[in-house]
C-alpha cells in the first residue's frame, strides 16, 4: 500500500501536488496552489514512533503554512496511531479506496454516440475545468466531501494542461456537449486515472 500511495503523490505532482519528499519513512505531498487538508498529506510508515515523530511531521507543514492531514494504513491494525492522533486532536475525515487495472484486459466500449477527445485546444480546456467544476462543487454531502471548490483547483489544473507528456486531460461529448471528463497521469511507468466526473446537468 505504501508503494501504490507513492506512485498515487509521484503522478499527481505537478497538478494538484507541488512537492514531494519524505521524512525518514514518511511520505509526504503537498501542494503550492491548494491550501486545504485533502491536497497536503503526510503518510504514516510502518513501525513508527508517532509520539516522537509526529511534532516534527507537523512543524515542516506548519512552515510551509499548509494544514497537515494524516494518512493511517491498515487502520484496524493500527489503533495506537489511532488512540495519538485523536489525543493530539485529529478527527477522521474520510477514508480513500484505490483501483488497481491490468491494461492487457482493457475493451474499448465507447458508445457510438459518445465523442471522446483530448484536451488541447484553449476552449477545449474552459469545457474540461467547467465539468470539472460542476461534477465537484456544491454542497458537502457524503458522496461529495469536498464542497465547493476552491479557485485553488482552477489554477492547479490549469497548470497541469502545459505539461503535455505527464497530464492528459480527456473531454468526453454527447451530441457536441461536454458530458464527462478524466486524466490520465504518468509517472515512472505508472499510471493514475483521476478527475474522473460527470455534469449533473
Amino acid at each position: 500500500m505504501h508503494s501504490l500511495l507513492k506512485n498515487h503523490f509521484e503522478v499527481q505532482t505537478g497538478m494538484y501536488f507541488d512537492y514531494f519528499t519524505t521524512y525518514g519513512n514518511w511520505m509526504i505531498s503537498m501542494s503550492n496552489i491548494i491550501e486545504d487538508s485533502f491536497w497536503n498529506y503526510a503518510v504514516i510508515p510502518e513501525n513508527c514512533n508517532l509520539e516522537k515523530e509526529l511534532p516534527i511531521v507537523e512543524e515542516m507543514l506548519r512552515r510551509a503554512s499548509r494544514p497537515l492531514s494524516v494518512y493511517v494504513i491498515n487502520e484496524k491494525e493500527h489503533s495506537d496511531y489511532i488512540s495519538c492522533l485523536l489525543k493530539h486532536g485529529y478527527n477522521k475525515v474520510s477514508e480513500e479506496s484505490f483501483m488497481t487495472y491490468d491494461f492487457r484486459y482493457c475493451k474499448d466500449a465507447i458508445h457510438e454516440e459518445l465523442d471522446v477527445i483530448r484536451a488541447v485546444e484553449k476552449s477545449e480546456m474552459e469545457d474540461f475545468i467547467d465539468v470539472f467544476m460542476g461534477a465537484y462543487g456544491g454542497e458537502i454531502t457524503p458522496e461529495q466531501p469536498y464542497g465547493e471548490l476552491d479557485k485553488t483547483y482552477v489554477d492547479a489544473l490549469t497548470k497541469s494542461f502545459e505539461n503535455t507528456d505527464k497530464f492528459y486531460h480527456y473531454i468526453c461529448r454527447f451530441n457536441g456537449k461536454p458530458v464527462a471528463i478524466a486524466s490520465l497521469c504518468f509517472e515512472n511507468n505508472n499510471g493514475g486515472i483521476y478527475n474522473v466526473g460527470t455534469n449533473p446537468s
